[in-house]
């Protein structure tokens, strides 16, 4: 899995194709501290870096079985599997391992 910084987060946000504020829904704060935080003006909150973190494993391993396009679509829709919620809440409250079982079943072959 890959390490979490500031310039790796955005090139795979762009490669993703996921605002600012979208990785600021998912980190529980605001898109000007993300903003701030890949120019390097600003660090993150060790609670926000471990979601960020959270954020990337799941998008690696969600790449590993759909298309880039496909992961973000599927991180901000509604999954049966998730109580009907979206995998991007799951990952902002902390509930990524969940999300990652969910990813498995979907490498399986599991409709979600």
């Amino acid at each position: 899995m890959p390490t979490v910084t500031a310039d790796g987060t955005s090139a795979a946000a762009a490669g993703l194709g996921l605002t600012q504020a979208e990785l600021a829904e998912i980190a529980g704060t605001s898109p000007g501290v993300i903003a701030e935080w890949m120019r390097g003006d600003l660090g993150l909150s060790r609670a926000e870096l471990h979601r960020m973190e959270q954020l990337v494993e799941v998008c690696w391993a969600a790449g590993l079985v759909l298309q880039p396009q496909a992961v973000k679509d599927w991180l901000f829709t509604p999954v049966p599997l998730l109580a009907n919620a979206r995998p991007a809440d799951w990952i902002r409250d902390g509930r990524a391992p969940e999300v990652l079982e969910v990813v498995g079943a979907l490498g399986e072959g599991v409709f979600v």
